[in-house]
């Protein structure tokens, strides 16, 4: 009897080899050619999170070392298991300097989300890539390499790995489907691109979503959008119309209940996109994108949601109404 593979999609079909990943081709013959030569510096891959940064470096580490990879040549760890000068000395150093039982060319080091690493954990950091065993290599990654001091910076080959386009997005989640025998409607695949932008890591979990909950009839449109945590298109279509048209109240309480249980933060990405392709002018659109802004920020900072969108309701009604 054949076992069931029910791990999630994410990690059923991550790239177990650099020429399994998708798009970023610069970046994958440069890594290529680092495997073949055996020689390379540290490396940090930045970008948004989804692009592929963590699947390149495990395909990469694996590429290099021949699929052998052992605990005393790979160390994996996040920001939030190495965040202090401690950890830096207790985890990184003594990996990165002791003998390995099974000799190999490198120890690879691999850091994850490290520009939420606090500035005297990436200064210790810097310390141990300088002083560190001439086999160790560091891997780090994260989301915004501003946050990364300069010192670190200076001694990696930065690679950045901008968000994936639709036609590498949809043709990775059309194979998924035919693996999984999944019939699906071919409008599907472009939506959830519409919907993830980009996020390989989210298009996939959201099409393991699909499949598992919702029949074929109910695939595209309104659904897929609120299953998503999205604004459905139903309502987006004339939402500008009846901000010109109706009542403040009924307005505000149309909004409230569509927006209940919605990611507020794709809620804010549709409007900034509803708003931007209004026909205003130049100062009232810069006022509205301000006041999305304000209220992005007011979420962020733990503000009460019903209160930030009710009040975000009333400038809108206010800039639409003739």
């Amino acid at each position: 009897m054949e076992d069931i593979d029910d791990r999630p999609w994410t990690e059923k079909y991550r790239a177990r080899a650099l020429n399994e990943i998708v798009g970023h081709e610069k970046i994958i013959k440069s890594l290529q050619i680092y495997v073949q030569e055996k020689k390379f510096p540290h490396l940090l891959f930045a970008g948004p999170a989804g692009t592929g940064k963590t699947s390149t470096a495990y395909a990469f580490t694996n590429d290099l070392m021949g699929g052998r990879i052992t605990q005393d040549s790979f160390l994996e760890l996040n920001a939030s298991d190495a965040n202090s000068i401690e950890d830096m000395r207790t985890k990184v150093k003594v990996f990165a300097t002791q003998h390995s039982v099974i000799p190999s060319e490198f120890k690879i080091i691999l850091l994850d989300e490290a520009d939420n690493m606090s500035h005297d954990a990436q200064s210790a950091l810097r310390r141990i890539m300088e002083t560190g065993n001439f086999r160790a290599r560091f891997i780090i990654l994260c989301n915004f390499p501003n946050r990364i001091i300069p010192p670190i910076l200076s001694r990696c080959a930065v690679f950045r790995f901008p968000r994936l386009p639709e036609h590498f997005v949809a043709s990775k989640l059309k194979q998924i489907a035919e693996r999984e025998r999944a019939k699906l409607p071919p409008e599907v695949f472009s939506q959830i691109h519409l919907l993830t932008r980009g996020d390989m890591r989210q298009a996939v979990t959201l099409l393991q979503v699909v499949v598992d909950y919702l029949k074929e009839a109910l695939l595209v449109g309104d659904p897929l959008f609120e299953l998503a945590g999205y604004l459905p298109p139903s309502f987006l279509d004339n939402f500008l119309e009846r901000l010109r048209t109706k009542p403040f109240s009924e307005i505000k309480e149309a909004f409230l209940e569509v927006v209940a249980g919605k990611s507020s933060r794709n809620v804010l990405l549709q409007l900034m996109a509803l708003v931007s392709r209004a026909k205003l002018n130049n100062q009232s659109l810069a006022t509205l994108l301000d006041d999305l802004a304000c209220c992005d920020y007011y979420l962020t900072e733990g503000a009460t949601e019903r209160v930030q969108f009710a009040g975000l309701a009333a400038h809108l009604s206010e800039f639409f109404k003739p």
